[in-house]
């Protein structure tokens, strides 16, 4: 049997999420007006693709934005396009963002920062570029360009800048601009904001971006105690699945086709955090299953529960998903470096 939980809280973002993707707005009684506020929306949304941003032409600039309302994976292939510059000598900043955190001034992210300051996507991904051996450094701010002139200031070398985020900046335009799409639903549900979680039109995204990348919600391989495992390790296992995504239903998706079902379900809100409620109902639960898994930026508000008093007896393992470059975009990524260090 599944638990289902939430926290105490209404997590509107999360409500809002799942109204826009599965086409609830579209097909309601206010559709007509969505329909009328998406097209007036049209026009702005195009242009809020391209960020101001200040990057200077010495520096290779890759832009990484996702076609969705998030759920795209863009940081995923934020990271791999970070990681493969890195193997390449280049000197690499990930300039990521800091979703309700309070960074207190632009900061190097480390794995020991603390969730409320930078936030897990940025934790996540210096996890994911440790594991990877890429040599990349990290940057939050209260602002990308605060993020973007701290890198430069305090790497006077640095070769290249990933920016996870903006599809496009202004006014020179990156040198590589990706959008990442979801491999199942690349357009999820069809509709520009507010009828639908398109982020612009299909015509805008594509204008903007040189290449797509398509992003499987399917997990590579699950990670427990510094072991890896295939995904079927956990077929027949009593195991909990957590989330504090907005869109926990398109993993949870990729799983059953792969006939992994979890005993537990347990949603957070959005990014967290966890609330002293929410994590007693862990707690108790914690006895019904063999282990926990989460994606990893999820698995960082499991791992802070003990501050809440809450620890868990059972060991805590994450969904390792990555993002695969199509060989056009690892080419184009890959010259950046090469043209500007011959």
């Amino acid at each position: 049997m599944t638990y289902l939980f939430h926290g105490c809280q209404t997590d509107l973002r999360r409500l809002l999420a799942q109204w826009l993707e599965n086409g609830t707005i579209a097909s309601s009684k206010v559709a007509p007006l969505a329909r009328v506020l998406a097209q007036a929306y049209a026009p702005i949304a195009a242009r809020s693709l391209a960020r101001k941003l200040r990057v200077p032409a010495s520096i290779a600039t890759i832009t990484v934005g996702g076609a969705t309302l998030g759920g795209s994976g863009k940081t995923r292939v934020a990271i791999a396009c970070a990681a493969l510059l890195a193997k390449q000598g280049a000197k690499v900043a990930l300039v990521g963002h800091a979703y309700r955190a309070k960074p207190r001034g632009a900061r190097v992210v480390t794995p020991a920062c603390a969730l409320g300051e930078v936030g897990d996507e940025a934790i996540a991904c210096v996890r994911a570029l440790g594991r990877a051996g890429a040599r990349v450094v990290v940057v939050v701010a209260e602002s990308r360009q605060h993020a973007v002139d701290y890198a430069i200031a305090h790497y006077p070398k640095l070769d290249a800048l990933v920016i996870d985020g903006p599809l496009e900046i202004r006014p020179r335009r990156a040198d590589l601009a990706l959008l990442a799409v979801d491999a199942e639903h690349p357009w999820g549900s069809g509709a520009l904001f507010p009828a639908g979680d398109l982020r612009a039109s299909t015509s805008a995204l594509l204008s903007r971006a040189d290449q797509l990348v398509a992003v499987s919600a399917r997990p590579a391989f699950v990670l427990c105690a510094k072991r890896t495992f295939p995904l079927s390790h956990l077929l027949g296992m009593r195991f909990g699945f957590f989330s504090a995504m907005a869109r926990p239903a398109r993993l949870l998706s990729a799983l059953a086709r792969a006939n992994v079902t979890p005993s537990v379900v347990v949603h957070a809100p959005d990014h967290g955090p966890v609330s002293r409620r929410l994590a007693d109902q862990i707690a108790h639960l914690d006895t019904r299953v063999e282990m926990w898994v989460a994606s990893e930026k999820c698995a960082l508000h499991l791992e802070t529960l003990h501050l809440k008093r809450c620890e868990l007896r059972k060991p805590i393992a994450t969904f390792e998903s990555t993002a695969t470059l199509p060989d056009v975009v690892g080419a184009r990524v890959q010259s950046l470096y090469q043209n500007r260090s011959s």
